[in-house]
């Protein structure tokens, strides 16, 4: 196998609540990456038409480099995989998916044969901490970690924005936030000087103390969270990053 001494190669069948199918389509040709001056040749054979996904993962923190592909072979793929082949070459210009140049450490994985399957229940434990909040928008990090608006599914009151990693445990609650955060933490909320100095959350609804906009009695969102750790939400009527 001929690569660089920053890189390595991983072929893998299983990814976080993906699972492949045992006795499916394999390899006929094992995945190799050879760097090739400003880009890396990425080539590998399967043994029938199958869903294939292949990215570049940093080494330093699993964390995904760059989507070079994800989709079904055959008669129509996606770019940048070949129609009508089992025999696939993939190049990337060694950026990150931002268009930069990405100078680390970075494995190649190649993923077959993947379909959804349930892997475990969130907030499945004793301190409940969702409680009878339904999820309004889901959106999932570098590290896999599941980031979960919810609210009260009736009045839609009692909204929260929680972390869970990706066993399934608590980890944090983003919003509303702790009254002992400092200042340079909340710069993405609201807040009030007092005369007497101190500050306060803005309240954006005052039947549920909402401290974000768009937080109260929220519909349907899209959630993203980006590699630096931003979080976009939006929806039909307003947007929020922070």
């Amino acid at each position: 196998m001929d690569l660089t001494p920053k890189s390595r190669l991983l072929a893998i069948f299983v990814v976080f609540m993906i699972t492949s199918v045992i006795g499916e389509p394999s390899f006929t040709v094992l995945p190799r990456a050879v760097s090739e001056g400003d880009s890396v040749r990425i080539t590998f054979s399967v043994s029938q038409y199958t869903d294939v996904t292949v990215e570049i993962i940093n080494t330093k923190d699993s964390s995904i480099v760059c989507e070079l592909g994800s989709g079904l072979l055959g008669k129509n793929p996606p770019a940048p995989f070949q129609a009508n082949s089992l025999s696939q070459t993939v190049i990337w210009d060694k950026k990150d998916n931002y268009g930069k140049p990405f100078t680390g450490s970075w494995d190649v994985r190649v993923s077959l044969a993947m379909f959804a399957d349930l892997d475990r229940i969130y907030n499945n434990d004793t301190r409940n901490v969702l409680q009878s909040l339904a999820p309004k928008a889901m959106g999932v990090d570098s590290l896999g970690n599941l980031y979960v608006l919810a609210a009260e599914w009736f009045r839609g009151t009692g909204t929260k924005l929680v972390v869970f990693s990706r066993n399934g445990e608590y980890l944090r609650t983003l919003a509303p936030y702790p009254g002992n955060l400092p200042e340079e933490r909340l710069k993405g909320f609201g807040r009030i000087t007092q005369p007497d100095g101190k500050k306060t959350p803005v309240i954006y609804q005052g039947m549920d103390g909402v401290i974000l906009p768009e937080f109260f009695n929220p519909i349907a969102h899209t959630m993203a969270v980006t590699s630096d750790g931003k979080i976009v939400i939006s929806n039909s009527i307003a947007s929020v990053q922070w």
